[in-house]
């Protein structure tokens, strides 16, 4: 990866790559998966480290924050569709 090699530490990933985020096709490389990752089938955040590159994904606890910060929502104990 051109990013990695050049120094970058990540990068962010945006709609419509983010499923090939999820399993990419790139042989030689170490992948760390969180468990919201495996459970998106989604990655946003990719964090280049010295034995591999962990993805992530900050959409779920981003829209929780916003709706709590920014709205005054209290999500606990709810159910939501």
């Amino acid at each position: 990866m051109r990013l990695r090699r050049e120094g970058y530490k990540g990068c962010n990933v945006t709609v419509p790559f983010k499923q090939s985020a999820y399993q990419p096709d790139i042989s030689g490389i170490t992948w760390f998966q969180s468990e919201d990752v495996r459970y998106a089938m989604a990655a946003n955040t990719l964090m280049f480290l010295d034995d591999g590159i962990r993805i992530e994904n900050t959409d779920g606890i981003g829209l929780v924050r916003d709706l709590d910060k920014n709205l005054g929502a209290k999500l606990r104990g709810k159910k939501l569709l």
